[in-house]
């Protein structure tokens, strides 16, 4: 899959067209507009990476563009692993995490992380058992069905009900419901509403995963077959020379060494 390598181009297309239309700053004015609220910061929230639509990584990637080349290399070798390593440990954190449980993109954090407990108890087991545990078992029966590898069940995240508002404006599911319509909205201007889901909405390591993909030449189906075999080298050893090639593969390939 070659189409892989002209990512860039796609990257630089959307940006256009996202700058053109004030997608980017409508994104950031939605996301806004969820209550502010206080927590323990017991980092239990950010134990998975939660999904973000197209239009949130471009919020994230002009921010990420930004930063210093120490703090790139930082996010980059922890998205590396969360993605790499990931098979063989389901207890990653979000690599966007710093050591001290805080955000490290907090101000432009999908609105996922945002609406993150305002969510009923029913509401939260509903979408655990129709979106989240289908998705993780769709997932573990491809590596076993094309692979014959047994993938390590993620962890389940528990309800939190420690997410307090600080200010008395009402919040709702139909509030949530409603921002979620308005971005998709904007998405479906890159890709058809059928397949957001399955492209466009995902985890933000995700989409800069393919980021890092394009810049290093790293085709779909190699990246699959490294994480295999990342897989299978670390159940014999331990230990993983293809892991150590690949991060060093890329952390060349993005001129971070």
């Amino acid at each position: 899959m070659k189409y892989t390598y002209y990512y860039d181009e796609v990257l630089a297309s959307a940006f256009k067209l996202a700058e053109t239309n004030g997608y980017i700053d409508s994104v950031k004015k939605i996301q806004n507009q969820v209550p502010k609220t206080k927590c323990e910061c017991c980092g239990n929230c950010c134990m998975d990476s939660p999904n973000a639509y197209f239009v949130e990584f471009l919020l994230f990637f002009r921010e990420f563009k930004q930063l210093s080349k120490e703090q790139t290399k930082n996010i980059i070798v922890k998205t590396i692993d969360w993605l790499l390593l990931s098979l063989k440990n389901s207890q990653f954190q979000c690599p966007l995490i710093d050591e001290n449980k805080k955000c490290s993109i907090y101000e432009i954090r999908p609105l996922n992380c945002r609406t993150w407990g305002f969510e009923s108890k029913e509401q939260f087991e509903y979408n655990y058992e129709n979106n989240i545990k289908q998705q993780n078992e769709e997932f573990r029966k491809f590596y076993k069905t094309n692979y014959d590898i047994d993938i390590e069940e993620p962890p389940r995240i528990d309800y939190c009900d420690k997410v307090i508002k600080v200010d008395n404006r009402p919040f709702s599911q139909n509030d949530i419901n409603d921002m979620h319509k308005r971005i998709i909205k904007m998405d479906s201007k890159f890709v058809n509403r059928q397949i957001i889901k399955h492209m466009c909405y995902q985890p933000l390591p995700v989409h800069l995963g393919v980021f890092i993909q394009a810049k290093c030449k790293i085709t779909w189906d190699e990246w699959a077959l490294l994480r295999v075999q990342i897989l299978r080298e670390l159940n014999e050893n331990n230990f993983s020379k293809t892991y150590e090639s690949t991060k060093e593969r890329i952390i060349k390939g993005l001129n971070l060494d």
